[in-house]
């Protein structure tokens, strides 16, 4: 929660705003996604989350993870 949610509104109390990316490392940051989707809908004046909220919300997210190289 203190990464995903507390990161994006920190974020923006810091005047980010206009941000174009959130790049979430492995599972830490899963709930910035929650944060972007209430934003969203909140913005479009939606009481409830719609597909056009998910779609706006994924197109700012990006997710990697840390594969091991699988050789030693």
């Amino acid at each position: 929660m203190l990464l995903g949610i507390g990161g994006v509104r920190i974020l923006r109390q810091l005047g980010y705003n206009d941000l174009t990316r959130y790049h979430m490392n492995e599972g830490h940051a899963a709930l910035l996604t929650l944060e972007l989707l209430g934003a969203e809908a909140q913005k479009a004046g939606h009481t409830s989350i719609r597909g056009a909220d998910i779609e706006r919300s994924a197109q700012v997210c990006v997710h990697n993870t840390h594969a091991g190289s699988g050789g030693a």
